[in-house]
């Protein structure tokens, strides 16, 4: 040991969770980013009365054939969880297959 100062430990990177709310067109997008941490489990939910869809994509936005994941149910109400392998930028898109209003929000 050469007695010296333990390395500093990284600065953690700060999740400031989502907590949005709009409304869209039927086809329209609302794209929306979150930091996520390595190993740190986060999830995505939408509500929406209507048809909408949620995409998540890691390191740049979602499009209707490029995604990571996507729960694909018949309703707005839709929730994405997994853990990030890297820490990075989380892209979520929220797609509406048919006009509604909506919110998302992420937690860990």
């Amino acid at each position: 040991a050469d007695g010296g100062e333990p390395d500093p430990e990284p600065e953690p990177v700060e999740v400031v969770h989502l907590d949005e709310a709009g409304q869209l067109a039927q086809n329209e997008w609302a794209h929306f980013t979150v930091n996520v941490v390595a190993g740190r489990a986060i999830t995505v939910n939408t509500t929406a009365p209507n048809d909408i869809d949620l995409y998540t994509r890691m390191g740049s936005a979602p499009s209707l054939s490029r995604y990571d994941h996507r729960p694909y149910t018949a309703s707005g109400n839709e929730t994405v969880t997994f853990v990030p392998t890297a820490d990075g930028v989380l892209h979520v898109g929220v797609h509406g297959y048919a006009a509604s209003s909506f919110t998302l929000k992420t937690q860990d």
